[in-house]
Order: C-alpha cells, then structure tokens, then sequence
C-alpha cells in the first residue's frame, strides 16, 4: 500500500533567503574609515580601545568585518597582532569575497537542479508478506521541465519525524532516459528497492504515516553530455 507523506521541497526557498541577506548586507553604508583608526596596529592591549573608537567613526560594515575578522582569527595571535585596522578588515573582506563566491557557485547549481526537473513522492510500497523479511519499494516520479532529455538524476530522499529528527536518508537514482513534457506527456515513474533492519528506526517508515519527506536533487546527467552536480555536497 502507497504511504501519501507529502513531500516537503524547502531547499529552494532557504537559497532564496540567503541571496535576499546577502544583497542587504551589500547595501550597507559605505561610510570611509577613519585614517587614524584605519592605521592604527592592534596590540595585545588596545583592542576594547579601538573597538570603542570605531563604534563613533567607522561604518556597520566596516564593524561587521572587523568583529567577523578578530572572532574568525582570535585563536591564532600572529594573525592580528601588528596589522593594521585596515589590513584586518581588508584580510576580512578578501575572505567573505571567497566565501561569497563559492555560495554563489554552489547556489546557481542547486537552484539549476530545481529548475530542470520536478519530483513527487508517491510513497512506499511493502512488497514482502513476512514482517521479518521487509522488502519495500520507495516510488517516486520525475518530470522533466528542462529543454533536452535528461539521462539521469540522482539525489537524496531524507525522512524526518516531526520533531525534526532524521530518521534515514536514501540515495536515489533514475534508470532511463527522460524526455521534457509535453501537454500529452506524463510524469515517469521510478521505484527503488531497499530492505531495512526491523530492529532500527527503519520500521518507522513502513508504520508512521507522518513522516516527512524531502528531497535534495544531487546530479542531473543530460543526454548531450552536461552534467549539473551539486559541489557542495563533497564537503
């Protein structure tokens, strides 16, 4: 019997929420840092002194990347003692650059995978007859929305109870090849066949119908040979 826990796609959402941040944290005043402060070289004893003098004269941002800077590199001494204010925000600001970027990356990829493709899940399905033997199938369906056919998908099915707790992630793969949709097309449906433990939190998924699950597309493999895979994943 079909399990109908609805799928939850909040991934896109999340990365939308984290580009709208970063272009207000952009938007911030660019207030010019004082030469005297910006010059002045950090010791062991007039950190609280500086800081007090840039609450008065220096820039949120400026601020923002001064407190990320001494926070970021506190445990290392040889890495802000006898640099200037201006050398640390500036090492601060390198840094955020290099981060930014590589969210960047990694967002444009994730954001392309929702893009080309959508996913419904359709539930389990208990093919085994004796509760010690569990043999299910998880059924799923793709539908292409990109504008070439699509070789295969990978991604992972993430069940979680309702106090957030996860209770186990699948790794999920298409077989066939997938072409766009079209008015007259219809979703493909894929299955994929798992045995769990009985003695794990695996029952759960054959028995509460109030798990949630979500999906987190990995990889789409194009026919024509382009691949969109989701770096950030390795780390």
């Amino acid at each position: 019997m079909i399990n109908n826990t609805k799928l939850i796609s909040s991934g896109l959402k999340k990365i939308l929420i984290v580009i709208v941040a970063t272009y207000l944290f952009a938007a911030c005043n660019n207030q010019t840092l004082d030469s005297k402060i910006a010059n002045q070289q950090i010791t062991k004893t007039n950190l609280s002194t500086i800081s007090e003098e840039m609450q008065t004269s220096a820039s949120d941002e400026d601020i923002e990347y001064f407190v990320n800077a001494i926070t970021r590199l506190g445990n290392t001494p040889d890495s802000i003692i006898g640099k200037s204010v201006q050398q640390i925000i500036d090492e601060q600001k390198k840094h955020y650059r290099n981060e930014l970027e590589k969210t960047l990356v990694g967002t444009g990829t994730r954001i392309s995978l929702f893009l080309n493709h959508q996913f419904k899940y359709h539930g389990i399905r208990f093919l085994d007859e004796d509760p010690k033997q569990p043999i299910n199938d998880i059924v799923f369906e793709i539908t292409n929305i990109a504008d070439k056919d699509i070789k295969r998908i990978e991604g992972n099915l993430s069940y979680y109870d309702n106090n957030g707790r996860i209770i186990r992630i699948f790794q999920l793969a298409t077989g066939n090849t997938i072409s766009p949709v079209t008015k007259d097309d219809k979703a493909m449906i894929f299955s994929m066949k798992f045995n769990h433990n009985i003695k794990t939190d695996d029952t759960l998924i054959r028995t509460n119908p109030d798990l949630r699950a979500i999906w987190t597309p990995t990889m789409i493999e194009f026919t024509d040979g382009q691949v969109l895979k989701d770096m950030t994943l390795n780390n």
